[in-house]
């Protein structure tokens, strides 16, 4: 028996220090717009296809670009930060992404909307690179991860809520410009991030080989956990109205499953430091398995709205854990700027998985298919990080 390379990470939670002010208006604010953009992608697609004038087929497509561009950008960074600190690149991911959607807001050609959507995409991976690198290197990981995931949900639910008003009063180029802004503004926000602290937090000696075969290891599971989460919330809004519900009972129960995630993110937020991110993320991704399966054996309005319901609660701190657990593993960021990649991936490619098992295996089907491909990513993640080695 010997004892686990990644043995000491799990336990080694930072002290809970309360967080400057400065440094969690950084944190939620950069959250809300790097990591919302996961999110806000959908309203951008609607745009483009109803207010641009393209087909849905050719918005997604655009958007595809945008988040591949992004996940690149963000997978990349490590490199950028050679040469720039993090306030800086997370400034000029701001900028460039501000700039990007004002001129989508002037634009109408396909190419030079390609064009802008892909530079956007970058500006926001280098947001998103800037921020989860100056959490991981921070004395407190876990606890910020945890908090900019309540700033996540909290202005993606802002953002939803008013962005359609806003273009659908006053034009469908409003969108780009206000997305625009938010992105300028999150950047100047975010420097006042927390500065680097790693030398204060102890990481153990491991053998450098076992340990980056940890990281890419854990870096597929988490990919395949939110590529199975992809696939199945694209078909929840069709899976509703294949009930028969109307388009305002569907709104109705979407808008139930965004209001208890903002409640999950406050438990999360609430038990930080608590509970070890690897135990939180399995028993969340396990939950949010049954609730693919519960979806397809949902009858009616009221267990359609529950089951959202109960997978808000369960799945919004998901990607807050595992960043948590990606900065115990590798305090350097370079893990949780590539989770943040392929958690861009998996948004892009989750809705072509889910129509096509959708086609294949029925709404059930997918949904078992998803639980089973999270329930195996989590026994990878559970065996990684065991306690002890066989």
């Amino acid at each position: 028996m010997h004892a686990s390379p990644l043995e000491g990470l799990e336990g080694a939670a930072a002290a809970a220090a309360p967080t400057p002010a400065g440094s969690l208006i950084a944190v939620l604010a950069g959250a809300g717009v790097a990591w919302g953009a996961l999110s806000y992608v959908a309203l951008t697609i609607g745009v483009l296809a109803e207010g641009y004038g393209f087909t849905l087929n050719e918005a997604a497509a655009l958007a595809t670009l945008e988040l591949a561009a992004m996940a690149a950008a963000s997978m990349s960074g490590g490199r950028v930060l050679e040469c720039v600190p993090v306030r800086h690149l997370a400034l000029a991911g701001g900028l460039l992404a501000g700039l990007a959607n004002g001129l989508s807001a002037l634009t109408h050609g396909g190419l030079a909307l390609g064009v802008l959507r892909v530079a956007a995409g970058v500006g926001l991976g280098w947001m998103a690179a800037g921020l989860n690198t100056a959490i991981s290197q921070s004395r407190a990981a876990q606890r910020l991860f945890i908090q900019a995931n309540f700033g996540c949900i909290a202005l993606a639910a802002a953002f939803f809520a008013a962005m359609p008003e806003l273009y659908g009063r006053f034009g469908w180029a409003r969108y780009f410009e206000g997305y625009g802004a938010l992105c300028v503004l999150g950047a100047l926000a975010m420097q006042w991030l927390p500065r680097p602290a790693v030398a204060e937090r102890a990481v153990p000696a491991v053998r450098a080989g076992r340990l980056a075969c940890g990281r890419v290891v854990l870096f597929l599971a988490v990919s395949v956990i939110w590529l199975c989460y992809a696939a199945i919330w694209s078909l929840t809004e069709r899976f509703g109205r294949e009930l028969g519900l109307t388009e305002r009972a569907v709104g109705h129960a979407l808008g139930m499953g965004t209001l208890s995630g903002l409640l999950g993110a406050a438990l999360a937020t609430a038990l930080a430091g608590r509970v070890k991110p690897r135990d939180a993320l399995i028993g969340t991704c396990l939950a949010s398995g049954l609730c693919y399966v519960w979806m397809g054996y949902c009858t009616g309005a009221l267990s359609y709205t529950a089951m959202l319901s109960v997978w808000g609660v369960v799945f919004c701190p998901i990607l807050a854990y595992a960043y948590a657990m990606a900065a115990q593993v590798d305090p350097s960021g370079a893990l949780a700027r590539w989770i943040g990649g392929g958690t861009a991936c998996a948004t892009a490619l989750g809705p072509i998985l889910g129509a096509r098992l959708a086609q294949l295996l029925s709404y059930r089907g997918a949904g078992l298919l998803a639980c089973l491909g999270t329930a195996c990513a989590c026994g990878v993640i559970a065996r990684l990080l065991s306690t002890r080695e066989r």
